[in-house]
């Protein structure tokens, strides 16, 4: 079989198991984020590029190609989330088109740009989930081109999907093997009693979660964003792969904990906040039958933990036990979670600003011998930080992304510039890795000094700002979000602090003064101030004689 460039191979395939199912609730979380990101939700595509190995022939590419097809029923579902029910179809027989792509020389760089074409377009809901390319050149195939739906698999299934390729891929494929388990059997155990279990309790942790966690991990005021609005900047540190690796072995933690910690210290900092929340991306594959599972079982899951004291050891134990806990919760009903985020928000008086999120793939840590404090501050010189191209959709106020390249420890940032500058963004990536730097070099400072190093700049209040339920409470925009909802209601906004606990009081226009007056529903004021990071319902309604309007 020889290749021509712009050819479309036929693979056709044949399986014998053709089954229907609900999506799992991994596949629940993600079909809302596309819904979310309608029409613009490509960039949730998978894609990687992988070389073949030299000197294989165009066939024996194709036939691997097939047989991954044929193993994975996730390479071959078709998806309609808003079916009433069995949103996924597994096909038992069909035509994979595979792209034929020519190049002069075929490199590492112009494989992932082609990948990228690849994914670069939604998928249908005709479509197979997987789009297969393969870039050649002089000297036959080269790569293997894969862009991959989300709703067919997260990041860990890919590298299970792709263990079928072993044969023809140049690099190590781990001698592990994909589960026998399916999406299709995951929704079938999610619907049963043990299933249901597992999700109940995992969602009263998260309610616990959510309870404690501050409103929103920016609360300031929108600004007119940079278009494109959502960016991504990247820093690539060797300086930073030692010391994280380093402190994870000191402390006895993870390096995925460490990095919780440095991130959660920065943008606690930031917002002058004793607490941090961010949402975690865990794979739930901490089970033995789901560890290897061709799918997608990722679920974003809230921590929260405090940073009220001037430990650092301290707050590496917190993001440990948060990272632990997360990591062992278990699956859960997404629509479960939305449920119990809205029954926290009318019970604190706030909607939750959950865009805060930690994406952590350092898997395999490096070698954690003590670094050598002059060839860390050698390699901290050479720290890169630049900002990468693309008009990027997002629902994330900050999407940070934890990676390892050889001995770089990878840090990529997605930021709203609405929310924040790009100095911004380039100093708390700095930040990160002082801090990291900084905790080597000097264990015996706190978690204060270190993030003090930084030279970050902390959030000051001014008379517009109060402190309430550890969350920053903007006076004048919950004033005119209330009396937008409230068009019958004049009102001004007062601060009590009855026992030191500050609480929000609604001085109403009234004749009888001095009297609790009726309150408007909890629901309509917490849905007035829906998509308000620094708003909040007040915890009484007074009546006051005369004008009481701001």
């Amino acid at each position: 079989m020889s290749l021509r460039d712009g050819e479309k191979l036929e693979i056709r395939f044949r399986a014998p198991s053709g089954r229907t199912a609900d999506l799992t609730w991994g596949q629940q979380r993600m079909a809302q984020l596309m819904a979310d990101l309608q029409p613009n939700n490509a960039s949730l595509n998978l894609k990687f590029a992988h070389r073949i190995k030299p000197g294989l022939k165009a066939d024996e590419v194709a036939s691997a190609i097939r047989g991954m097809v044929e193993a994975c029923e996730s390479a071959r579902t078709l998806f309609e989330p808003d079916a009433p029910s069995a949103q996924q179809r597994v096909t038992t027989e069909g035509v994979l088109h595979v792209a034929v792509i020519t190049a002069v020389t075929a490199t590492f760089t112009s494989a992932l740009e082609s990948a990228a074409e690849l994914a670069g377009t939604p998928f249908g809901a005709d479509d197979l989930p997987v789009r297969v390319g393969i870039l050649t050149d002089r000297s036959g195939p080269a790569f293997v081109l894969l862009a991959i739906n989300h709703l067919a698999s997260d990041y860990l299934g890919a590298h299970w999907m792709t263990w079928h390729l072993r044969h023809v891929l140049q690099a190590d494929v781990s001698d592990g093997e994909p589960s026998a388990i399916h999406p299709v059997d995951v929704s079938h155990w999610e619907s049963s009693e043990a299933g249901r279990r597992e999700g109940a309790r995992a969602l009263l942790r998260h309610e616990r979660s959510l309870a404690r966690m501050p409103q929103s991990m920016l609360p300031r005021l929108p600004v007119e964003p940079l278009h494109p609005r959502y960016r991504y900047v990247v820093m690539q540190t060797s300086a930073g792969a030692w010391c994280l690796s380093h402190l994870a072995k000191r402390h006895g933690v993870s390096e995925t904990a460490v990095g919780h910690a440095a991130l959660s210290l920065v943008l606690a900092h930031v917002s002058g906040l004793s607490r941090a929340h961010l949402q975690v991306c865990v794979s739930n594959r901490a089970g033995r039958d789901t560890a290897a599972v061709v799918g997608c079982l990722t679920q974003d899951v809230p921590t929260c933990v405090a940073i009220d004291d001037a430990d650092f050891d301290a707050l590496l134990r917190r993001s440990a036990g948060a990272i632990h806990h997360a990591t062992l919760t278990g699956r859960f009903p997404h629509r479960g979670l939305m449920e119990v985020r809205e029954r926290v928000e009318k019970r604190r008086g706030f909607p939750l600003d959950l865009s805060y999120w930690l994406n952590s793939r350092l898997f395999v840590p490096l070698p954690a011998e003590a670094p050598n404090a002059a060839r860390i501050r050698e390699e901290a010189a050479r720290t890169s930080v630049r900002w990468l191209g693309g008009d990027q959709c997002s629902t994330s106020t900050l999407f940070c992304y934890l990676d390892r390249r050889d001995d770089i420890l990878e840090v990529l940032m997605l930021v709203d510039t609405a929310y924040v500058a790009p100095a911004e963004a380039e100093q708390w990536l700095r930040a990160f890795e002082s801090i990291l730097v900084t905790a080597v070099l000097r264990p015996e400072l706190s978690a204060d000094a270190l993030v003090a190093e930084t030279g970050v700049v902390s959030f000051r209040a001014t008379d517009d700002w109060v402190k309430i339920d550890h969350s920053w409470i903007h006076l004048p925009t919950t004033a005119a979000r209330l009396h937008a909802a409230l068009p019958g209601m004049t009102l001004r906004l007062a601060v009590e602090t009855p026992g030191g606990e500050a609480s929000l009081v609604a001085m109403v226009a009234s004749p009888r003064s001095g009297r609790e007056t009726s309150a408007p529903s909890d629901t309509v004021v917490v849905e007035a101030l829906r998509g308000c990071r620094v708003g909040m319902r007040p915890h009484r309604f007074v009546s006051r004689a005369g004008d009481v309007q701001d």
